[in-house]
């Protein structure tokens, strides 16, 4: 199932068109107000998902909580988010950092776009460190077999350099 602010293209449902995929619209989940938690609710009573990967919302909503209530078993969380020219991270104060654990709780893990995004988002003590992941552009080639060298063609055609992986 993947969710969409509306309704997606006719181009883009017939790009990620698959027998194993449906469509909803999770209207303004960017929000995380209560009628947004409230239709993510509805849509996951609906398909039961065994996982949930959040993108574009915010770090800190209640969607976990709302699918950890519809017992959900892993919760992900993207961040996509940019942050201004000069922007200098820095550890969150104690009252922040233990209220964003109490609502991040459930989070399975939280992925990072860029090395510059990891070091902002682990900068500021939100969750353990061990939560977070580095995958560049958030694509994930680990999976392509190291023997064939199509990991290395694709990081050289599109410019992403070799990077280590975080633990």
């Amino acid at each position: 199932m993947l969710c969409f602010l509306s309704e997606p293209t006719e181009e883009v449902r017939r790009f990620l068109e698959l027998p194993n995929v449906t469509f909803e619209v999770l209207h303004n989940s960017t929000d995380g107000d209560r009628h947004a938690r409230q239709n993510l609710a509805r849509i996951l009573r609906k398909h039961r998902p065994d996982s949930l990967h959040l993108h574009f919302v915010s770090f800190l909503t209640l969607y976990p909580w709302v699918a950890k209530l519809y017992f959900v078993r892993k919760v992900f969380f993207t961040d996509h988010h940019s942050r201004p020219l000069g922007h200098v991270p820095k550890r969150a104060p104690l009252w922040k950092r233990l209220a964003a654990r109490i609502i991040g709780l459930p989070l399975s893990k939280v992925v990072c776009v860029s090395d510059y995004g990891y070091q902002c988002m682990t900068a500021v003590d939100l969750l353990p460190r061990k939560r977070f992941e580095m995958i560049y552009n958030g694509v994930d080639t680990s999976r392509v077999g190291p023997d064939n060298g199509a990991a290395a063609a694709f990081r050289q055609r599109f410019g992403i350099p070799r990077r280590a992986a975080r633990s």
